[in-house]
């Protein structure tokens, strides 16, 4: 238990230190005016310590309920107390109603007084509210240090307190904890500024995640969140018509200029620029002539060697921070510098250009409707060649290690020029156009590709045996088509059926049934070498998707129909009023494959195969299926089931029984029961781009039939089953 606290405790360090950086960072900002921001520390519990206290405490759950994991102290002046404790008690959520004296003082001989706060959003990390193992609170202490000398009185000549409506945000770059904001921090008060950094440090952020688009686009997203915090914060003393104004650097640029195009509704009274990756003909003149910005300034530098490079590697990006803008206004201005990437800095260049830019004062320009559109930026050809790259190394390796020929070999289907389909041959319908001696030698292959796998996946002892149980099904492919495209008689996923004038549109209680599939049994001969599916005629699969659905299914909500005479006696059927609008799929013509499949887990096969825990989670994981084409429609073959084994439901449905309440030897014996007679005869998968159809939770049908049945040519006796997650 101790060791198993101790790692725990250790594998969160990281994140309590983010946390305890951000509400240092935060208490700073909060009591700059009022104490040496020098004097705030926060430190975390050691883990022997936290390990000590648990044990001490003996709570249910110590990670979450150990309150002081997370400490901050303030040393103060004897002077400060009140106002500083007031001051943290107005910005943090206090559990405990006040400032307690705390026996607890780090091992400081001076007095100490305690609050115990919420952690607050902002200095979360992503995914901390998701998880159940960190605490929910941080503990403040205020020390007085009678040794601080006092606040040295006010001289008169500089501002200390910001003016009304003069808000600075900071919004620094990648791979940087943006150390300048101290600086820029110190320099705002004096020209009448309250300078806001606490919420505006996303952390470091590595190039590897800069260059993915999903990790852009979630700090485009954090900016939005932050900035309504911003606004709404108690501090930021705006009113109607007032707009912060913000300073922005390299990455910070690409966050800030794709958060104005994509929220509309962001308002900014200045913008700086400096080291800008932002293409090259961003419209900042349109901003302006929106009223979204009020006026902007662009640094570059003549020695930045990344701006100029960046494009090559990010979309969205371009050499603006070297060559400046494209665009002009009246209320735009560029400024050349020989600077590199990161020199604009310095407390002197923040002091002669930044603040007179701030000090620019126009009329405010109002917001009006004008659509913008988005930047021509280039393409990163240079990623691109990177990831083409990547993926030649992961086919070398792959082939080298033999899992390229492998896996290729074991999801193999009859090879493409012997294939020919429906739409390749509209007039060949009983040509078989995969000879016998073809398939067999995939067949072999791929029994020997699936045994040398089942053999690398630590499933050596089973293999042969596995291999035995393999079987070939039918894949299906299936792909929307419009009206008019296909033939009467075509194979085909959902739609109107083609029927003979001696076949009737199956109901169910005077409501038509949909289709779900017609298929042209010539079509799919190619593939059925074995013929366990009539080689000639149509058949055709109804079901009343509402009762499927609903849960109300029974015998006689579905029908499989099997016509055997000649197909050229088929007319397209009326779709019925009796048919519901929403119970209708999608029309989708389809192409046929063969591909191998292996009895689910949870299968009487499995089971006798009695395997081993290892072997279980082995066979588990196994990727043999073929399953992983989406949607997975197929005929014949195992099915790839979602929860249990169905055969067994199978019988009972057919011999009248209750699964549930009633004893199988009713009605028929056990091994009746369990006995592998019943197989699938096809499934179809949860397909919203095809047959626009969603089973339940991304369910699937499946259709069952029993062997001798199939061998009979009689689809009276099919079961249909579903299965959702």
């Amino acid at each position: 238990m101790v060791d198993d606290l101790h790692n725990a405790y250790e594998a969160r360090l990281s994140l309590l230190t983010h946390v305890a950086n951000a509400l240092e960072q935060e208490t700073r900002d909060y009591l700059s005016e009022l104490v040496n921001t020098n004097q705030v520390r926060f430190r975390l519990l050691e883990t022997d310590d936290f390990v000590t206290k648990a044990k001490q405490s003996r709570s249910a759950d110590p990670l979450v309920e150990i309150e002081d994991q997370i400490v901050g102290s303030v040393m103060v002046r004897p002077d400060a107390p009140p106002a500083v404790e007031q001051r943290l008690q107005d910005v943090f959520s206090a559990v405990q109603g006040n400032w307690q004296d705390s026996s607890d003082n780090g091992g400081a001989t001076f007095p100490t007084r305690c609050l115990l706060c919420l952690i607050p959003p902002q200095v979360k990390p992503p995914g901390w509210d998701a998880r159940n193992d960190v605490p929910k609170t941080f503990e403040l202490r205020v020390c007085v240090d009678p040794t601080l000398p006092a606040r040295p009185p006010d001289t008169g000549d500089v501002i200390t307190t910001a003016t009304e409506g003069r808000v600075l945000f900071g919004l620094h770059g990648i791979r940087t904890h943006a150390d300048w904001y101290s600086d820029l921090t110190d320099l705002g008060p004096k020209h009448g500024w309250l300078v806001r950094t606490g919420r505006w440090r996303f952390g470091y952020f590595p190039i590897w995640l800069f260059v993915l688009p999903f990790a852009r686009e979630m700090k485009v997203r954090w900016f939005r969140k932050v900035y309504r915090e911003e606004i709404q914060d108690r501090d930021v003393d705006l009113v109607d018509g007032q707009h912060p104004s913000i300073v922005a650097h390299s990455f910070g640029t690409y966050i800030l200029g794709n958060a104005l195009l994509k929220y509309d509704w962001l308002r900014f009274n200045k913008v700086i620029l400096c080291g800008s990756i932002l293409p090259q003909d961003y419209p900042w003149d349109r901003l302006i002539e929106r009223g979204q910005v009020q006026t902007v300034r662009n640094e570059y530098g003549m020695k930045d060697p990344w701006t100029r490079l960046v494009r090559w590697f990010v979309a969205g990006t371009g050499p603006s921070g070297r060559y400046g803008f494209t665009c002009s206004h009246e209320r735009f201005e560029q400024e050349e510098f020989a600077y590199d990437h990161s020199e604009y800095f310095e407390k002197g260049h923040m002091e002669a250009k930044w603040f007179p830019f701030l000090e620019w004062q126009l009329p405010l320009a109002p917001f009006t409707t004008i659509s913008i559109g988005r930047s021509q930026s280039s393409r990163p050809w240079v990623l691109y060649a990177a990831y083409a790259v990547l993926i030649f190394v992961f086919v070398l390796i792959a082939k080298r290690c033999g899992l390229y020929d492998g896996i290729a070999g074991l999801f193999a289907r009859v090879p493409a020029h012997t294939q020919t389909t429906y739409f390749e041959q509209r007039d060949s319908f009983t040509r078989r156009t995969t000879p016998n001696a073809i398939y067999n030698e995939w067949n072999d292959s791929a029994k020997k590709e699936l045994k040398k796998h089942l053999e690398r996946g630590g499933l050596s002892r089973v293999a042969d045996r596995l291999v035995e149980l393999m079987d070939v099904s039918i894949l299906i492919q299936a792909t929307p088509a419009s009206d008019g495209e296909l033939r009467v008689g075509d194979s085909r996923l959902g739609g109107t059926p083609d029927l003979p004038d001696n076949i009737s549109w199956p109901e169910y209680n005077g409501v038509a049934m949909a289709l779900v599939a017609q298929f042209r049994l010539d079509d799919i001969a190619a593939y059925n070498v074995d013929e366990r599916i009539p080689p000639r005629g149509m058949l055709y699969f109804f079901c009343e998707t509402e009762a499927i659905m609903t849960g109300t299914d029974g015998i006689g909500t579905w029908k499989v129909i099997y016509y055997c005479d000649n197909p050229s006696s088929l007319k397209p059927a009326s779709i019925p009023a009796t048919l519901p609008k929403k119970s209708r799929l999608r029309m989708c013509r389809v192409a046929f494959a063969n591909t191998i499949t292996l009895p689910p887990a949870e299968t009487k096969e499995i089971e006798l195969l009695k395997l081993t825990p290892v072997e279980e989670k082995r066979y588990a994981a196994f990727p043999v299926y073929g399953f992983e084409a989406v949607p997975f429609h197929h005929l014949l073959g195992y099915p790839a089931t979602i929860q249990n084994d169905m055969r067994q439901h199978c019988s009972t449905t057919w011999n009248g029984l209750d699964q549930q309440k009633e004893n199988p030897k009713v009605h028929g014996t056990t091994q009746d029961l369990e006995k592998s007679e019943w197989r699938l005869l096809l499934q179809i998968d949860s397909d919203k781009d095809g047959l626009g159809a969603l089973w339940g939770d991304a369910g699937r049908m499946y259709f069952w039939i029993r062997e001798q049945d199939l061998q009979k040519r009689d689809f009276s006796h099919v079961c249909l089953m579903f299965q959702c997650h």
